[in-house]
């Protein structure tokens, strides 16, 4: 599961529909979720976390602190400061 922006995902789709690579990933962006009424990205991470890896991608500074009062986000590479996260996991109480 990615969970990211408009303009992160189109590069996602593009590789999965047209080039056929990781059809396993589910792919959604800010306007997927309210057009399939799936909620905020909270809604989305916790309908799917409980069965299956999430990865988030977010840009802007409110987004990330959002993110961060409520899981662990984990980079995805040290080496690269992109705003991708992997392993997302709930944060604990009192954490």
């Amino acid at each position: 599961m990615v969970v990211n922006r408009w303009s992160h995902a189109t590069p996602l789709w593009y590789a999965q529909h047209i080039e056929g690579k990781r059809r396993d990933l589910t792919i959604l962006d800010d306007r997927t979720r309210p057009d399939e009424g799936l909620g905020d990205i909270t809604d989305v991470i916790e309908a799917y976390l409980p069965n299956r890896p999430v990865h988030v991608i977010r840009v802007d500074p409110v987004g990330v602190s959002i993110l961060e009062r409520r899981y662990v986000l984990e980079p995805a590479d040290d080496a690269d400061p992109s705003p991708l996260a992997r392993g997302v996991a709930r944060r604990e109480a009192g954490e």
